[in-house]
């Protein structure tokens, strides 16, 4: 028999010649509210001629109806799904004609739309399993194949068979129903009716509390909620039971009808025996994958939709000073350091003892303010993790730095970093690890998407504390859209050629290693053009990558733009139309941000077209991460605790983290509240970063849990 394990989709070569079918095309131009050519165009742009996905949502916007770049990718894997789809489908085909199939089964096998349905179609030509019943059946009574054909086809009934006979004809027809296409769909179609439902499990848990006694209709059951009731269920908090709609007599009046098998009294215990010991538990495991699946793929995006808005976040708006920076512990003490506000170099690091009583705390912060000297901190940054209340107490009690801002930061992968060969590089073998994490934090705060690349690179995507139920999700997936998401904020925000890390010119798309040190050992440029002379940056490449990477020094101003190369000549012919000077456009790459609202009333005059609109977006020149998002709020004065929670007290929040049941908000109690996902709609743009005024609604002190709802959104300029 052919081997039809191996499941991996085929080579790119194999991808780039697949031809996606009618019904493919038409599912995703309604998935995606576009019109069936737009498939046909992104197919092309981003598979025959090898387009980035930030390049053709941004400036071939008109010809894919302004699909944004997760569409796009969407769009991309489903092609690759159809090519791997069609390479099955040869395959399943070549076995089933070896089988001497029908006509009309290799024809449903030809129509099968997904991997499942090929599956089906090609379930009644495997070879059961060598420990099953019936390929023990069939062992004990050859003619039992025979026999059971006959029955199906043409409703002949056996006669004067032994009782053992009898039997091992009877499992093998249950066998043969339960891979029956029309069986299968029937019980697809009863398990959409069917319920998931919870009881405590043999070690209870308080996690898990809510799902006790819990039921849903499963086509009503959240995303959030399958992946909670998993978890549990795999700790034996909880024990689930998933069941089809009606009673199992209806189901087996539905096999027997739809296999035509109504009035056989011999085929009855077989059908009985199909539904309860093969057909319900295989539908019980597929309700329970597919509902995992969507799950996953929810988490997956929410995910990627939390890390482009974290990378987006602009820096705090700072005076010129430097930065200290908090590493919390309790053993071995706070690790601090101080680095400068301009370029994140470090000037100095040392260690204060983590006080405990009232006498440590005023000798730490002696310490502490002795230490910083004549260094003018402007800010300073705290990592998120072990002891952080007890690090802020200690910075709000230090005369020195009573009143400077200060901002809670992401520990998560600084401690990884630090132990790299390129923080040792950076920093020098002298300088400990508890510097170089220290001073981690430091620069995420000052360049949250400059850190990001160079500090993240070798981190688990599950430790990065955005989103939901990372833990359970699959790595590789989550990797490809961290890398979607990292590709996406980089080319939202673009990059300055002549100033950025080879780290973040890497996550350029369609550069790599090789070419971003490339580029980095060819600056300076003083135009976008120079770009062309860097050794293996080609035609192709630099189409991709031009109108991403900065020249703000160029005699071409719209080099420090969004403006590609190729459009400049349009471009400056439709400025010129609108009364824009190239001093204008100057203006804005220098401020970042887009042209004043008079320009923009102008250009909005003339014939719309994706140039227009590109001229007229917010983030046209420069650094745009302040259009993009407010920078974060900075704290002053002592730090606030759960106690001072009280029901319907309002706080002024920042969003720290978002998931698909709701968002966390960090309100400055050492605790995030919950924001339930009742509380907000779209149009509240609660995202990462994002300020919100939150009244409290309950407080629960001993689970440290704080309920929270929306008291008025905030705008979201500084």
């Amino acid at each position: 028999m052919i081997d039809l394990t191996q499941d991996s989709p085929p080579q790119k070569k194999r991808r780039t010649e697949a031809t996606p079918s009618g019904a493919l095309v038409h599912t995703l131009a309604r998935t995606h509210n576009v019109q069936e050519h737009t498939i046909g165009a992104v197919r092309r742009l981003l598979v025959d001629e090898q387009r980035t996905v930030p390049f053709v949502a941004r400036y071939r916007a008109q010809e894919t109806q302004h699909l944004p770049p997760d569409a796009l990718r969407a769009i991309l894997d489903a092609l690759h799904g159809a090519a791997a789809l069609e390479a099955k489908r040869q395959k399943v085909l070549e076995a089933m004609r070896a089988a001497n199939a029908s006509p009309e089964a290799l024809s449903a096998a030809r129509r099968a739309g997904t991997l499942r349905a090929l599956d089906d179609a090609y379930a009644p030509f495997k070879g059961s399993a060598k420990c099953s019943k019936a390929a023990k059946a069939r062992e004990d009574f050859p003619a039992s194949d025979r026999i059971v054909a006959s029955l199906l086809a043409r409703g002949e009934e056996p006669r004067h068979l032994h009782p053992k006979q009898k039997e091992c004809v009877l499992l093998v027809l249950a066998d043969a129903v339960a891979k029956d296409p029309r069986a299968r769909a029937a019980t697809q179609r009863r398990f959409v009716r069917g319920t998931v439902a919870a009881k405590k499990g043999k070690e209870p848990n308080a996690e898990y509390r809510f799902y006790e006694g819990w039921s849903r209709p499963l086509r009503r059951v959240a995303g959030h909620a399958w992946l909670a009731l998993e978890r549990a269920s795999k700790a034996k908090a909880l024990s689930l039971s998933i069941d089809p709609g009606g009673d199992d007599r209806e189901a087996v009046r539905d096999l027997a009808q739809c296999l035509n098998l109504r009035h056989s009294k011999f085929a009855a215990p077989a059908l009985k025996d199909a539904w309860t010991r093969l057909l319900k538990p295989r539908g019980r495991r597929e309700a329970k994958r597919d509902g995992l699946l969507r799950a996953k793929d929810e988490a997956i995006a929410c995910f990627a939709s939390n890390v482009k808005k974290l990378l987006e976040q602009a820096p705090p708006l700072i005076d010129d000073g430097s930065v200290l920076a908090v590493d919390p512990g309790f053993r071995h003490g706070h690790k601090c350091c101080i680095v400068s506000g301009r370029d994140g170099s470090l000037l100095t690091h040392f260690t204060v003892d983590a006080p405990g009583a009232e006498d440590d705390m005023k000798q730490a912060s002696k310490r502490l303010d002795g230490m910083i000297g004549d260094h003018t901190i402007t800010c300073v940054a705290i990592g998120d993790g072990t002891n952080t209340r007890g690090a802020q107490r200690l910075v709000a009690s230090t005369p020195k730095l009573s009143k400077v801002p200060r901002a809670v930061v992401r520990e998560c992968g600084a401690s990884v970093y630090s132990a790299s060969d390129s923080a040792a590089k950076e920093f020098g073998e002298n300088v400990p690890l508890s510097a170089r994490g220290a001073a981690s934090l430091a620069r995420r705060l000052l360049d949250p998407l400059g850190a990001f690349p160079r500090e993240y690179v070798k981190l688990d995507p599950k430790t990065l504390g955005v989103g939901s139920y990372q833990h359970d999700l699959d790595a590789k997936q989550l990797r490809r859209a961290l890398d979607g998401a990292v590709e996406d904020a980089v080319s939202g925000v673009g990059v300055d050629a002549n100033g950025a890390s080879s780290a973040l010119l890497e996550r350029v798309a369609g550069l790599n290693a090789t070419l971003a040190k490339a580029l980095v050992a060819d600056r300076p440029f003083s135009s976008r053009n120079d770009l062309k002379r860097v050794k293996g940056l080609g035609p192709k490449t630099f189409d991709n990558v031009a109108g991403f990477l900065r020249v703000s020094n160029s005699r071409e101003v719209l080099d420090a733009t969004r403006i590609h190369p190729d459009d400049y000549g349009e471009a400056w012919r439709l400025l010129r139309k609108a009364g824009v000077s190239s001093d204008d456009v100057q203006r804005a790459s220098v401020k970042g941000g887009g042209l004043g609202s008079d320009t923009i009333e102008k250009l909005r005059r003339l014939p719309p077209s994706s140039l227009v609109e590109l001229l007229c977006d917010p983030c046209l020149a420069g650094d745009a991460r302040y259009v993009l998002a407010p920078p974060p709020i900075l704290e002053r004065g002592a730090p606030l605790t759960l106690k001072d929670c009280n029901v319907g007290r309002v706080f002024a929040g920042t969003v720290r983290n978002v998931a698909p049941f709701g968002a966390f908000v960090d309100i400055g109690v050492g605790v995030d509240g919950l924001l339930h996902s009742s509380q907000f709609g779209p149009s509240d743009r609660i995202e990462i970063g994002a300020r919100v005024d939150v009244a409290v609604v309950e407080v629960d002190e001993p689970r440290r849990r704080v309920g929270l709802r929306l008291a008025r959104k905030r705008g979201r300029d500084p």
